[in-house]
């Protein structure tokens, strides 16, 4: 049986903090994703440890170990 996917759908064109694969944290405009889980983030910043952000632009995630918090 068909495991059910996330609804991703809702939270198109607003902001999100996705934690990435290997603890990378990043915030950033949800501007696409698919059944796999694959997201693209525009305008996305990444918070290093020690609090410090660093503007990278867009985001192609493609590990399929996302962890997104509204």
């Amino acid at each position: 049986m068909p495991q059910a996917q996330p609804e991703l759908k809702k939270y198109l064109d607003r902001h999100l903090f996705v934690q990435l694969s290997g603890s990378r944290k990043v915030i950033g405009v949800l501007r696409g994703y698919d059944v796999f889980l694959n997201i693209v983030l525009n305008e996305a910043v990444e918070e290093e440890e020690g609090g410090e952000k660093v503007t990278i632009g867009m985001v192609v995630d493609y590990t399929h170990l996302v962890r997104v918090h509204r």
